[in-house]
Order: structure tokens, then C-alpha cells, then sequence
């Protein structure tokens, strides 16, 4: 049973859930307990599912049938909790508002539900990494840590098992939360601890624009106080201009650097934590780290995180040393007879795949790109012209890296039309039916011993990439 001191804020309110995703369900059975009355919105796509909707009437939520064709009813909802995958425009968010009803998530829940020791953690990309790293260095020192983590790493965020786990949580024990833009479109509480990792144009199609995408962001740090602490990325300059002055509280800046104003930085090849106390202290050499390049500056989030949440620096510099990455996120996952597979089958946008294959040598690499242009939640995705021009550098970036690239599906067609716009010679290219059949192709285009960067950049449910590259490869010995 929830603690209701903690969860006050629901006693008086009726509240309506978003759909019976197995969030949702979870979420309106924890809301059975803390809130006056639940609600459950259904649409006809839930027709199928009989046996949810009979458990929730049962155990005493009240059902509301969506018909698309005829105006929404909210029954006598104060609140609604709206799914991940419902945005912002959508009609239901938009009729919402209109009549002043109060919009929340699931993610609220749980960030309110202890704020002063509820660390949160968004951006761009790297939210993932750093949550896992941050509660890795957490426990290193011997602290009590709950994090979203624990549970998935897709979809992005806290779940229902996170939810469920709250009533057994002690107060001294840290709640770490990866928060999307989704998530942060519908809270109001923000955590005693927020993270901002970085910001680059995603997600336009969803928000509507890249100020309502970062606007929504910036909530993580809207509703801190004078106690609170923001760790932010020095090297982002979005992130140091448009998120630092909005800071209410301690400012931490983490920077790949040795920029004078950043806390936590790399110089000569180690990372340094800078007090006022102890002037600048060394963590561990840069070269001690078995992780990806590119999760330095995660790392170096964690350790501000964990410095500010008083952890010890030879506890956060074991749980660095030990963290090799996180699957989907540029690993090799096996071999096709002598080619290694890179799977970064979470690069679902054009900067996190250049992330990835920056990492590469010239003419080093076959890569397979490509997906459906538009999400299952209608999500148009690379639609905007910042998004574009990120497609541009990538495919740009491909003509310099790549052997050859392999285009698969609408999102293929995009990249191979910017390709040939910009007059890509030296590159092979060759179009597939679908992913299984890119795979196989990259494979055979690459040399013996050569490498194959599966690097999605448009929509594709990472699970499903992820099973058709464990049948093809033998696993790493």
C-alpha cells in the first residue's frame, strides 16, 4: 500500500488514465489506491483486449470509451494521465486543456513522490547511459538507489515497474529517472537533481516546433528551488545559454575540457573534479575506462551527480572503470563469419547516428541505415529543417567514413535521395527490401575482418533490429 503522505496531492482528485498500454494498467492500479476515483480512457484498439478492461472494472476504475467520431468525454476527471505516445497536439491533450483539466504521467508520480531525492535526468541523447551510470555509482558508494534503469532501456523512462516499486523504497533511498520530452510535456515537480546532457533538434514533428521541444525540456529545471542542483553539459552551447540562467539553485557544469568554469572536466587525458576547497582533484585517467569514447561526457554527468549526492570519488571512479556500455549503443555484438556487427539500433535520429559513426576510422565501415518515416503514434520523424540539416552532415559524414552503406525502407529512400543530391561518388550504395536483407548485403560488401555499423536514424522499434542481428551473428567469445 502507498504511503499517503506522499501521494496527498491524489486524495481529492478523479482522475482519468490515457489508454491500457501496460503502463497504463499500471498505472491506474496504483492510482486504485491513493486516488478518489479512477477512470481509464479506451479506444478501439483496445477491443481486443477484454480481459484488461474486465480487471480494471473489477477492481473498481470506471470504463470510458473513446469513438473518434463523436466528442471526448472526460467523464468528471480533475486529472489525466497521459501516455507516453500521446502528444502534445493531439486532440485529446488539446480538448484537455481547453477545459483546464490538469495533465500529468506516470513520471510525475514517482518524481513527486519524493522530490528531494529524486534525480533526473534528460536530453537530447546519452538520458539512458547516464541514468545507468549515475545509479552504478550510486550503489558503488553504498547508496540506496531506485532507478528506471533497472527495469528497460526501451522505451526511454520509468515504467509501471518502477511505479509498483515505490511503496517499498525508504526515504533515504535515491529515485534516478531517465525523462524524456514526452515525460516532461506533463510535469510539474522537478527533481531535487537535474541532469541536462545536451539538446539538438528531435522530436519537431511531436512538439510542433524546436522551441516547443526544448521548452519542454527546460521543465526539468522550471520548478527547482534555491536548494536544488542542475548539472549541465558546459560543452552544449543550448544548454549553457538557454538552460543555466533558468537554474534556481547550485549550477554544476561537467565539460570533455578543461574549461575554467566547468567542475568536472578532462585535462592531459584524466578527469578532474574542481573544488573550492581542494582546487582541482583527479578522478582517473580518461585511459582506465573501458566504455565508448563517446560516453565521456555521460561519465562525467555521473560523477557530478554522485559528488553532489555525496559520494566518495574512489567509489565513482570503480564504478566507471567497470562500466563497458550499454547494448544497442554502438557495442560489437557478435561476428557473421570474420565482419564484427556494431549494433547502435538506438540511433533513431541523424545526430545520434553520427555520434556513432564518428567513432569510426575513414573508409573503415559498411553501415546500414534506414526505417519508416513516421512512428506508430504518427510521429513524422526527421521533419524539420534542423533535423534535415543533421541528415545532411550525417549523410555527408557517411561519404567520409563509410566503404559503403546499405538503405532500407521510406527513411532509406530520404538518405538516398540526399546522397545523390550531393554528388556521394565514392560511395557504394545499395538499397534493401527490408532490414533482415540489409544486413545481409552490408555483410557481404564489407572486407574479411571488416565492420558493419547497423545505424537506424529514422523509426524502428529497436527490439525487433535487435532479434534479427542475434540470429545473424555468433557471439562475441
Amino acid at each position: 500500500m502507498p504511503d499517503q503522505s506522499k501521494f496527498g496531492w491524489l486524495e481529492t482528485q478523479s482522475v482519468l488514465v490515457d489508454g491500457l498500454s501496460d503502463d497504463a494498467l499500471g498505472l491506474a492500479d496504483f492510482l486504485l489506491q491513493t486516488a478518489r476515483k479512477v477512470s481509464v480512457l479506451a479506444s478501439d484498439q483496445h477491443q481486443g483486449e477484454p480481459s484488461r478492461i474486465t480487471k480494471l472494472v473489477a477492481a473498481g476504475a470506471t470504463l470510458i470509451e473513446r469513438d473518434e467520431a463523436k466528442e471526448l468525454d472526460f467523464g468528471d476527471a480533475d486529472t489525466i494521465f497521459v501516455d507516453l505516445f500521446t502528444s502534445p497536439r493531439s486532440a485529446l491533450v488539446e480538448e484537455a486543456r481547453k477545459r483546464n483539466l490538469t495533465l500529468s504521467s506516470l513520471a510525475e508520480v514517482i518524481v513527486k513522490s519524493q522530490p528531494d531525492q529524486t534525480i533526473g535526468v534528460t536530453g537530447s541523447a546519452g538520458k539512458t547511459t547516464t541514468t545507468y551510470l549515475i545509479s552504478a555509482v550510486l550503489r558503488a558508494a553504498g547508496l540506496s538507489a531506485r532507478a528506471s534503469t533497472d527495469d528497460r532501456f526501451t522505451p526511454s523512462g520509468p515504467g509501471h515497474a518502477m511505479l509498483a516499486s515505490l511503496p517499498s523504497l525508504g526515504d533515504d533511498a535515491w529515485r534516478v529517472v531517465e525523462l524524456t520530452s514526452h515525460h516532461l510535456e506533463y510535469v510539474s515537480t522537478s527533481p531535487h537533481i537535474a541532469v541536462v546532457t545536451n539538446l539538438f533538434a528531435d522530436h519537431q514533428d511531436w512538439h510542433g516546433s524546436f522551441d516547443a521541444y526544448r521548452d519542454a525540456k527546460k521543465r526539468l529545471l522550471s520548478f527547482q528551488g534555491i536548494n536544488d542542483v542542475a548539472v549541465l553539459n558546459y560543452d552544449d552551447l543550448i544548454v549553457r545559454s538557454d538552460f543555466a540562467p533558468i537554474v534556481k539553485g547550485r549550477t554544476v557544469f561537467y565539460s570533455k575540457t578543461d574549461a575554467s568554469d566547468a567542475d568536472v572536466f578532462v585535462s592531459n587525458g584524466a578527469i578532474l573534479v574542481r573544488s573550492a576547497a581542494q582546487g582541482a582533484s583527479k578522478l582517473c585517467a580518461v585511459s582506465d575506462l573501458s566504455m565508448p569514447r563517446h560516453h565521456i561526457s555521460n561519465a562525467l554527468a555521473a560523477t557530478a551527480v554522485g559528488i553532489a549526492a555525496g559520494a566518495r570519488l574512489e567509489s565513482i571512479a570503480s564504478a566507471l572503470r567497470t562500466f563497458a556500455g550499454l547494448p544497442q549503443r554502438g557495442q560489437v555484438v557478435g561476428n557473421v563469419g570474420s565482419v564484427a556487427i556494431h549494433d547502435d539500433t538506438i540511433a533513431l535520429n541523424p545526430k545520434k547516428a553520427l555520434s556513432g559513426l564518428e567513432a569510426f576510422a575513414f573508409d573503415d565501415v559498411v553501415v546500414v541505415s534506414g526505417g519508416a518515416m513516421v512512428s506508430p503514434g504518427g510521429e513524422q520523424r526527421v521533419s524539420s529543417d534542423l533535423e534535415k540539416a543533421d541528415l545532411q552532415l550525417y549523410c555527408r559524414e557517411l561519404g567520409r567514413k563509410a566503404k559503403a552503406v546499405v538503405l532500407y525502407g521510406d527513411g532509406g529512400e530520404v538518405i538516398l535521395k540526399m546522397l545523390e543530391k550531393d554528388g556521394q561518388q565514392r560511395l557504394t550504395v545499395e538499397v534493401a527490401p527490408d532490414f533482415e536483407a540489409a544486413l545481409t548485403q552490408a555483410v557481404s560488401q564489407a572486407d574479411p575482418n571488416g565492420r558493419v555499423l547497423v545505424a537506424p536514424v529514422f523509426y524502428n522499434r529497436p527490439a525487433d533490429l535487435k532479434q534479427i542481428i542475434e540470429r545473424a551473428v555468433q557471439p562475441q567469445s
